[in-house]
């Protein structure tokens, strides 16, 4: 039953959207769920990925965790079989990646951004980085990027993830897009693009044919809900036994956590244009985006007004920039 002092407390359309998520959670938050994560909120994710990407998402694809950490884990876990198998990874990077490379045995193989030009990818690094590996014997299953980059702030072009997509594809390579911090962007003439965005605008073999793996997180995003827990995985153009397979490895943990999964669901599907909550999300989120935009303005000029220190501009938030405004201001 209702509590009627509800009604003066949070917004018509709030209220709905909770009777929405008990309405297709069987059980209420403190129930198992599928180990996949709800199917309601898989669909709200597969939806937002659609939309974005302008191409179809399979809800039977896409792994809710908590977290976008444990299924980045997952995916390492199912591509590394033993010392024998290698992974590239950008340099700088978050280490999570080298962290669980090395927990489950494999190789990391290191590319290197280039500085002087804003931390960009160079494809001829690519190239030479596989080829070094190769030649020692590493069996190379993926690649690793980082999109807004981490530690490095900066956004991928579109010419980039062109360069990304052909190689992959070419050397037989699955293509792990860590997309997490992609609502974080402060550079409008570099705006984030989805590795799936541009995957969609490739022709065939290619658009069917290359594996991806991409991620996001509720704890990246304009509000950092890290506590809440909550991540996902979507795998395009896997194998179905391949999907079968990882959702054995998924159902060892039962499910993730509720509050993390209907927190992903808000994230992807947030108050739209013409809903009553709509104006005061998008002026509680334009200000948090431009209150960190003017925190990364302050430590960048900070850090280069400092004798030997150069800092490249900073297209979107990061761990690292997170830690030092935190820090300093």
């Amino acid at each position: 039953m209702e509590n009627p002092q509800i009604r003066a407390i949070f917004p018509s359309d709030a209220i709905a959207r909770a009777k929405t998520y008990l309405k297709h959670i069987k059980g209420g938050l403190g129930a198992y769920t599928d180990s996949k994560g709800n199917p309601y909120i898989r669909r709200e994710i597969a939806d937002f990925i659609t939309n974005q990407s302008k191409s179809a998402s399979d809800p039977n694809n896409i792994f809710i965790s908590n977290g976008a950490s444990e299924v980045a884990r997952m995916i390492l876990f199912a591509l590394i079989r033993g010392s024998n198998d290698g992974i590239m990874v950008p340099i700088p990077q978050y280490p999570l990646y080298s962290a669980s490379i090395s927990l489950y045995g494999g190789q990391l193989v290191p590319y290197y951004l280039n500085e002087e030009s804003g931390w960009s990818l160079d494809v001829n690094e690519l190239k030479n980085s596989l080829a070094s590996a190769r030649a020692k014997g590493i069996c190379v299953r993926a690649l690793v990027f980082i999109n807004p980059g981490n530690p490095t702030g900066q956004c991928l072009s579109e010419e980039n993830l062109r360069d990304l997509i052909t190689f992959c594809y070419e050397s037989r390579l699955v293509l792990l897009a860590d997309e997490v911090y992609q609502e974080n962007i402060y550079n409008s003439a570099l705006p984030f693009i989805s590795a799936r965005t541009v995957l969609a605008k490739f022709p065939e073999p290619i658009k069917s044919g290359l594996e991806i793996c991409s991620f996001h997180t509720v704890s990246k995003g304009a509000y950092g809900e890290c506590g809440l827990r909550g991540g996902y995985m979507e795998l395009h153009n896997f194998d179905p036994l391949v999907v079968d397979e990882l959702y054995k490895v998924a159902a060892i943990n039962l499910c993730s956590n509720m509050p993390g999964q209907v927190a992903l669901g808000i994230m992807v599907n947030p108050p739209k244009p013409g809903d009553v909550s709509y104006p005061l999300f998008r002026r509680e989120k334009q200000a948090l985006i431009d209150s960190l935009r003017r925190r990364a303005r302050l430590i960048t000029d900070a850090f280069n007004r400092l004798e030997g220190v150069v800092c490249q501009e900073t297209d979107g938030m990061t761990d690292l920039q997170t830690i030092y405004l935190y820090i300093f201001f």
